[in-house]
């Protein structure tokens, strides 16, 4: 999934550049020159953020698909553990210490996308 993305922002931010050098050496009026590097630069902006809703819902449907296997595994776990409940409360602590981790890794990069300000450097 990760590489696709890649290519396809790699694809896009090639293509702008291709188009932006393109309009800067066309002899045309700056203004038209600017308005093409606009309709340029929205289009590339709109392709990214169609790139980044088609991830994220992807990401949405990968973590639906981890919960319904972390609950499958854990009530499977629950009806043949009976005779482990020390087994069973540290598998249930260390996937909750997971879900916490991503959770606050989520609202983290929440954050940081509600906020223009920030940079992400990763």
């Amino acid at each position: 999934m990760k590489t696709n993305s890649n290519e396809f922002l790699a694809l896009i931010t090639g293509a702008a550049i291709g188009t932006i050098v393109a309009i800067l050496y066309a002899p045309e009026k700056g203004v038209d020159t600017r308005r093409k590097i606009a309709d340029s630069a929205n289009t590339a902006l709109d392709a990214v953020s169609r790139a980044a809703e088609e991830l994220k819902r992807k990401a949405e449907v990968a973590i639906e698909e981890g919960k319904g296997t972390l609950e499958s595994r854990l009530s499977s776990l629950i009806d043949n553990a009976h005779h482990k409940p020390v087994e069973l409360i540290e598998l249930l602590e260390a996937k909750l210490a997971v879900l916490k981790k991503k959770a606050e890794q989520k609202e983290k990069s929440a954050k940081q996308n509600n906020n223009p300000s920030s940079v992400n450097v990763n």
